[in-house]
């Protein structure tokens, strides 16, 4: 979200705090609110029967929580997986900014437009790509949205653990530990932790990604 944009429902907002692992909204529950991320990470989901859940997305500063209509009720559960400072801006004065502020209303349509381009790019990942190009498509997901000036840093800070990015990717999590320690053993990646991943060779995983390059593996290409 552009900083001027974000600055003004902050300021028009109510700032506070979640520890990690804290839920910020429940699925099913009414609220009369909206929330921008200004510091820390939060994760949405879906409950499965069984006790499994389906991640749908995750949210970095700068980002807001989900677009929805005034009074209705949240179609996912929101929590924290990282300490969060988060902002809440009642509906009303949300939509009454929006009406009476065209760079706001400009931001939020854009918005709008990248979160159905993420959704369908995700629905592609999951449905037709392999283990490999899933986890080279979402580091880059996420090093796009994190990265201010992502052409002068190839630094991936990935704050969800590897059970996370499996649940968001349709995978399970040995499967996704598996495709990163592929990616290593390739020199595409370097994991100095697992939460900090650098990008060795960009254009190799950019490749992978895009279905342009192979690592053939029968035990990570398959679907798992």
């Amino acid at each position: 979200m552009q900083e001027k944009t974000l600055a003004k429902l902050e300021q028009e907002g109510e700032s506070f705090s979640l520890s990690e692992c804290d839920l910020l909204v429940r699925e099913g529950q009414p609220g009369d609110e909206n929330f921008t991320v200004v510091e820390g990470t939060l994760m949405l989901y879906k409950s499965l029967p069984g006790g499994r859940r389906q991640v749908v997305g995750f949210r970095f500063p700068g980002e807001l929580v989900t677009l929805r209509r005034c009074g209705s009720t949240w179609p996912v559960s929101v929590s924290a997986i990282t300490p969060c400072n988060v902002n809440r801006l009642p509906c009303q004065a949300f939509q009454d900014l929006v009406e009476s502020d065209r760079d706001v209303c400009q931001t939020l349509l854009d918005l709008a437009s990248d979160e159905i381009a993420a959704r369908q790019e995700q629905l592609l990942t999951v449905g037709r790509k392999n283990t490999v190009e899933r986890i080279a498509a979402f580091i880059l997901e996420i090093w796009h949205r994190t990265q201010r000036w992502p052409a002068q840093n190839d630094e991936v800070l990935l704050p969800m653990n590897r059970a996370a990015i499996a649940d968001y990717l349709g995978l399970k999590t040995e499967t996704v530990s598996r495709a990163f320690a592929r990616l290593v053993h390739e020199d595409i990646l370097a994991l100095p932790r697992p939460s900090h991943v650098v990008l060795l060779d960009r254009p190799a995983l950019e490749g992978l990604a895009e279905g342009r390059r192979s690592l053939f593996d029968e035990g990570l290409t398959r679907r798992a």
